[in-house]
């Protein structure tokens, strides 16, 4: 049985074209539009497609040539409009997360340039008692200090040599400096509300020599059953507790910033001394059964002190309340 082969025809569209033929305008815009998605690959960064340096999807990256392609106004819309969607996240956004405050560390501010200015003070001679005359310092008989009285216009006369004079006055507000040759003349006048640099460190140099005294000077002296205790006239003021323990002198000097006790013991071999000094703490006044910690003294430095350094310790303890209204 023969077979007939019959040629089948296109079927024509509504347009009048075959289904096998591409009209030349589409095949251009088609043809575009593949160029123009090329060039747009390969211009967009790795940093912008969230590759981090990986290189592009249709091979290595190429710098393109502007005889390449000519886009049209249109074409540079459409790769800006591109752009702008590849440069958003592939998902939402999520919020930052806030770290506690108890994970951040603290650091501690940095000092400034320039420190903070020192304050000088007046020099006053309160709470010394008036002196008779004038009064050796340090055992130097060349240096001389002399406490007036309180109705007079000086307060404190210092002599620092035979020919050299500084008289304190107006409240410890005003140092003048006098020489002798003939006769006693003023120097230079130093005011407080006007310090140079300095008159700053005249300033200080007087305002150690009087401290100094103060703390030679005693304010209250009084006995009783565990010593001479003594509240000197510097501010803050130091406590002295004197006593004899068997053969033993034992002194203590309590301040603010440590203790100091010194011991004396005289024996067939001679006379054997020791003295410790103990940097002191903050106070707890409410322990009032551990001595130690209520002089502001570590507990567990005194477990090497001798018996005489501790009885030392647990009398200024017992007497706190006849020191403790001198050091407010």
């Amino acid at each position: 049985m023969s077979r007939v082969r019959t040629r089948i025809r296109p079927v024509e569209t509504f347009s009048g074209l075959t289904e096998h033929e591409t009209p030349e305008r589409l095949r251009a815009l088609e043809k575009g539009w593949r160029e123009r998605r090329r060039v747009v690959l390969d211009e967009i960064s790795p940093g912008d497609r969230g590759l981090n340096g990986a290189s592009s999807a249709n091979g290595p990256r190429r710098k393109s040539n502007g005889n390449e392609c000519k886009a049209t106004e249109g074409s540079r819309q459409s790769i800006t409009q591109l752009r702008r969607v590849t440069d958003q996240p592939d998902g939402p956004r999520k919020a930052p997360s806030r770290i506690p405050l108890r994970a951040i560390p603290h650091i501690p501010a940095s000092p400034p340039d320039n420190p903070p200015a020192r304050i000088y003070l007046p020099i006053l001679a309160h709470p010394l008692p008036p002196t008779a005359g004038p009064v050796y310092l340090l055992g130097r008989r060349d240096e001389t200090i002399t406490i007036h009285s309180p109705g007079s216009a000086i307060e404190i006369t210092i002599r620092l040599s035979p020919n050299r004079e500084i008289r304190i006055s107006h409240h410890g507000t005003r140092l003048a400096m006098y020489h002798r040759k003939a006769s006693w003349t003023l120097g230079k006048e130093i005011e407080l509300q006007h310090l140079t640099s300095e008159d700053a460190a005249h300033w200080t140099t007087v305002a150690e020599i009087v401290e100094r005294f103060k703390r030679q000077t005693p304010r209250v002296k009084m006995w009783t059953d565990f010593g001479c205790l003594t509240i000197t006239c510097s501010s803050p003021p130091d406590v002295i507790l004197q006593y004899t323990l068997g053969n033993c002198k034992v002194r203590a000097v309590y301040s603010t910033a440590e203790l100091r006790i010194d011991t004396s013991a005289r024996g067939t071999d001679g006379t054997f001394k020791t003295s410790r000094v103990v940097p002191l703490g903050s106070r707890l006044s409410e322990m009032q059964d551990k001595p130690a910690a209520a002089l502001g003294i570590d507990p567990r430095m005194i477990s090497a002190w001798s018996p005489p350094e501790l009885e030392a310790m647990y009398r200024l303890y017992r007497l706190r309340n006849e020191w403790s209204r001198w050091m407010l």
